[in-house]
């Protein structure tokens, strides 16, 4: 039976430098409007940017990305994410960066005061959210934790992990000579633990360089380093360069396996599938595996247990290979002692004898000094003391040994030899440990699959049309209809969208919406076209805010419509001037429609409920008789001026729709983004009308 294909299950450090760059230009002088905590790490940020509504997903563990799937949220909020509401929303993003080419992400973030805060993304040690503020001090933290070198603690100075003197990025050719010719390991692990290159990566550059991963690094030519050297750079002339076209490569079976920023040769045996950028490739990537379910609220607190439990089987891991480490460093420094033995003794005896004839350490020094320079070998190893430790240490082939001078070399050498023992007990009971953590972590697994209620399919927004971005409706007739939805919305329709063959509809009313009627073929507009125009302009108005049934509304040809005011007058930003006669219609009756529309945008792999579509709910909105040709799931709605809000309003729609949609296409109805219906909901209170 073949081996089964190893897969890329998160970022590596270039890939988050990559992304950090993409996210940059993308959300960089936006603001946070929302915040949507889908799961425990995994947080949904809604962004209003220069190109729209943008939703970015940050998963501490795995990834982050701006996403076009839409991902379900929950119907409350939990306890942690109200906070990050009340803190992040409304704040401007100033820049997106990486940390030091760490797996981490930060966010600055300004608020209208201008105070600079930072929203810091930590992919490690299970990942973290944590919210820094002006004074560089956690504010608050998704997990708090002691660390050896670090207190991830409310009120605590925010301290990064500490990082290597160099990397790849800053690193020149004489370092990289230092570290290899000082290493004691193969190629492939000595670039990788020294230049900040994950393992996969360092393996590329072997590769490219045509260099043996697995020869010691020590023993490489002074060829085979200029040409690894070479690929070095090459590799930092990619990362620096504006676009990244990200690739996917699938298995034979065409399933996803690895994501990457650019091209590797390492997986050259890998069909693959190329995308506009990295960040789409990211989000294809990982859409893909979580689309194979997601979870109903009522599976959150199994998810939650086997989440700590991953986290503790990875803390388990951390400690067999620290372990691990420990003993071999011991085991070496034993080994050392014993066959420098006649040396060391020698020079313990002499620093033993020395302290019993009442020599002062600094006459003792100056000794060791001078013997040095005759080349005395007990006194060229001799590095460094600590008297008040009644310690030494000693040099011996690169590697600093600590030893105790009023002991002999061979119990030194013991002394070593009874760690590497303890670490190995250590190993064990880690193992045990970790044998007992993966099991629970099946037993976890299996009540998570037991507890899940139903399949989601995750799915992608289809591509929106560009009167999309404003309110619109398409006529029982067919005709396109948009409407402003504020200052700058209404300035764009009129000098971006409004042509020759169209209409302009506005109330006499002050704060109404620019909408436009578009007729690019130039036919003969029916009258019930201009109708439901006409009602869709007036509902949009002020008058819906004040609660009227009615309100005036007229057109005119595009030509009538000006930002030349008459002489003394001024135009705000986002009104207009209108020359000439005015078409006046019959006042029409405030009322809207909101409807939903199922879209089919793939098909799943399994037949599920007689059904194998995958649906997105598209929200559409209108005149009731436009509305109706369209759908038979659908909401009138009229103004009230003591009636709901737009978000409680939104809700009962939801509830509304799902409660009238069949059985086997609930499941995507859930699905609908409350905001969706919001954006074709009036201002001002409404109600919903009998039908």
């Amino acid at each position: 039976m073949p081996k089964k294909q190893s897969s890329k299950n998160n970022v590596s450090n270039l890939d988050v430098f990559v992304i950090a760059k993409e996210l940059n230009m993308l959300l960089q002088d936006g603001f946070i409007d929302n915040v949507y905590e889908i799961s425990d790490n995994l947080l949904k940020i809604r962004c209003r940017t220069k190109e729209g509504k943008k939703d970015l997903i940050l998963d501490a563990s795995k990834r982050m990305n701006i996403t076009s799937y839409n991902y379900p949220t929950p119907p409350m909020p939990s306890q942690y994410c109200s906070a990050l509401r009340k803190y992040l929303k409304g704040r401007r993003i100033q820049r997106v960066y990486q940390y030091h080419l760490d797996r981490i992400l930060i966010f600055e973030l300004a608020s209208k005061e201008g105070e600079s805060w930072k929203f810091i993304v930590e992919m490690f040690l299970g990942g973290n959210f944590l919210l820094i503020d002006g004074d560089n001090r956690i504010f608050m933290a998704k997990h708090y934790k002691l660390l050896k070198d670090r207190r991830i603690l409310a009120k605590a100075d925010y301290i990064p992990p500490p990082q290597r003197e160099k990397n790849f990025m800053n690193m020149t050719y004489e370092d990289l000579v230092e570290i290899l010719e000082q290493s004691e390991i193969d190629t492939i692990r000595t670039i990788s633990k020294n230049s900040g290159l994950v393992g996969y990566i360092a393996e590329e550059m072997c590769k490219r360089a045509q260099i043996d991963k697995t020869k010691d690094a020590n023993s490489l030519k002074k060829s085979e380093i200029k040409s690894l050297y070479t690929e070095i750079q090459k590799l930092i002339k990619i990362l620096n360069q504006d676009s990244f076209p990200g690739l996917i490569y699938t298995d034979d079976n065409d399933e996803f396996v690895f994501f990457e920023p650019f091209d590797l040769e390492i997986h050259s045996h890998l069909k693959k599938i190329q995308y506009s950028s990295f960040n789409e490739t990211v989000d294809e990537y990982f859409a893909k595996l979580d689309s194979k379910f997601l979870l109903s609220s009522e599976t959150d607190k199994a998810s939650k247990a086997l989440r700590k439990f991953e986290r503790i089987y990875e803390s388990q891991e951390e400690q067999v290979t620290s372990s691990k480490d420990n003993r071999e460093n011991h085991l070496l420094l034993g080994d050392l002692i014993f066959t420098h033995l006649s040396a060391i003794d020698a020079l313990l005896s002499n620093i033993k004898d020395a302290r019993k004839r009442g020599f002062e350490w600094k006459t003792i020094l100056e000794r060791l000094k001078k013997g040095k320079e005759m080349q005395i070998e007990e006194a060229l190893i001799f590095h460094k003391a600590f008297p008040k430790e009644a310690k030494i240490e000693v040099k011996i082939e690169g590697t600093i040994i600590r030893l105790d001078f009023r002991i002999n070399a061979t119990d030194n050498a013991t002394y070593y030899y009874k760690l590497a023992k303890k670490d190995k007990r250590r190993i064990e009971g880690a193992k045990s440990a970790l044998e007992k953590t993966q099991k629970i972590l099946e037993e976890k697994q299996i009540e998570k699959e037991q507890t899940m209620q139903r399949q989601i399919s995750l799915v992608k927004q289809p591509k929106k049309q560009w009167f999309e971005k404003f309110r619109w409706f398409k006529s029982s007739d067919g005709y396109i209809v948009v409407g402003g939805k504020d200052a700058s919305s209404n300035e764009t329709i009129v000098k971006k969208h409004l042509e020759k063959n169209d209409l302009y509809f506005h109330t006499e009313l002050r704060g109404a919406p620019s909408t436009v009627l578009k007729n690019p073929e130039n036919t003969k507009i029916p009258e019930l076209t201009i109708k439901e125009t006409a009602t869709f302009a007036a509902s949009y108005s002020n008058a819906w805010r004040e609660g009227w049934g009615s309100t005036k509304i007229y057109y005119v040809n595009p030509d009538q419509v000006t930002k030349s005011p008459n002489p003394g007058e001024y135009l705000a930003k986002g009104s207009f001037f209108i020359k000439g006669e005015k078409n006046f219609l019959p006042a029409p009756f405030l009322e809207l429609t909101i409807g939903l529309i199922l879209e089919v945008v793939g098909q799943l792999d399994e037949d599920v409920d007689g059904d194998k579509n995958i649906y997105f709910p598209r929200i559409i909105a209108g005149p009731q008789s436009a509305i109706k040709s369209q759908t038979e799931i659908f909401v009138r709605i009229k103004p009230q001026k003591n009636g709901l809000a737009s978000g409680k309003l939104a809700e009962k729609i939801k509830a509304h729709f799902i409660n009238n949609a069949k059985a086997e296409v609930k499941k995507w109805v859930k699905l609908i983004d409350e905001n969706h219906i919001i954006h074709f909901i009036p201002p001002g209170n409404s109600s919903i009308a009998k039908n």
